[in-house]
This record gives structure tokens, C-alpha cells and sequence, in this order.
């Protein structure tokens, strides 16, 4: 099975208890996720502003009845979560950073 991702804003994550609810959940009714395939693009469209990030691993076998692959303008597929994210789902937790020339450490 694919690496499911999701990039966390720091202190967003860690306000969470035994859920982690990203802001735009409210909103958006589901969980941004990407595949390590697509890390670098969503990192270059969504986070230029941003300089310090986590990158979740998730265990895609919690999700099993919520995750879903939907295409997005672009026609590419991009997984997303329809519930909040048990923090027992996260199999791993990365912070990354921006380097001196301002490209993000993978």
C-alpha cells in the first residue's frame, strides 16, 4: 500500500488530544492528504509562506471507510480523509524545514 502523507502545521498538531482536526476541516469536510509521489507539488502550491512543517506517515488501514482518491483540476488523484485523524494513525511524525536556499528538507 502506497505511503498516505499529510503536512501538519506544528502547533496545530500538537493542540490535538486523541483526534487531530487540520483547520481547514470545518471547511473543506475532509483531511488533505498526498502520496510521497505527490509531496513536492503540494509542498510548492499550498505551503510557500510556510517554513517549518510535519509531515505525517498514516496507517491507511484505519481509513479504510473514509479515504477516498479524487481527482483535482489538474486531473490528478489526491487521497482524502472523511474523518478526523485518530493520532493512533500516525505511524511517524517528521518535522521539515526550509534549507539555506529555501527548498524543503525532505
Amino acid at each position: 500500500m502506497a505511503e498516505l502523507l499529510h503536512l501538519a502545521i506544528p502547533d496545530e498538531y500538537r493542540a490535538a488530544g486523541d483526534t487531530y482536526v487540520p483547520a481547514g476541516y470545518d471547511q473543506d469536510g475532509f483531511v488533505h492528504c498526498c502520496l510521497q509521489s505527490q509531496i513536492k507539488g503540494v509542498l510548492q502550491r499550498w505551503f510557500q509562506a510556510a517554513d517549518t512543517l510535519l509531515l505525517l506517515e498514516l496507517d491507511a488501514g484505519v481509513f479504510v471507510d473514509t479515504l477516498k482518491y479524487e481527482a483535482s483540476p489538474s486531473g490528478q488523484a489526491f487521497p482524502h480523509i472523511y474523518a478526523p485523524i485518530p493520532i493512533k494513525a500516525v505511524m511517524s511524525v517528521r518535522r521539515i524545514v526550509r534549507d539555506e536556499r529555501g527548498e524543503w528538507t525532505l
